[in-house]
């Protein structure tokens, strides 16, 4: 848990701008509050635009379509309010992921 909440701030503000977010890393390069906050945001927005662009190819993907974005939604603001809270809170897959590749 981060306690410093102009970490929580900026990680928070990193998750909402997602992959523009990662912008804010440059901002804070030793905060790693803001750090995994930024690319964990950054991937679920990436995997949620690959799959929606795969799915919309078919007919039956475009009746999933809504409900991927309506999860993409929720999960999104999660991953916002937890970082602002300063809560180190991993989504599943994507937050092993950051913290095995990104957070040496």
């Amino acid at each position: 848990m981060a306690e410093n909440s102009d970490s929580n701030l900026w990680a928070a503000v990193a998750a909402f701008f997602s992959v523009i977010g990662l912008i804010v890393i440059l901002l804070k390069p030793n905060d790693s509050h803001v750090r995994f906050y930024a690319i964990q945001s950054a991937l679920f927005t990436v995997v949620i635009w690959i799959v929606t662009t795969i799915l919309t190819i078919s007919i039956i993907g475009l009746l999933v379509v809504p409900v991927i974005l309506l999860i993409e939604l929720v999960g999104w603001l999660v991953l916002i309010w937890k970082a602002f809270k300063g809560e180190h809170w991993k989504m599943p897959v994507i937050g092993d992921f950051v913290e095995k590749n990104f957070m040496k």
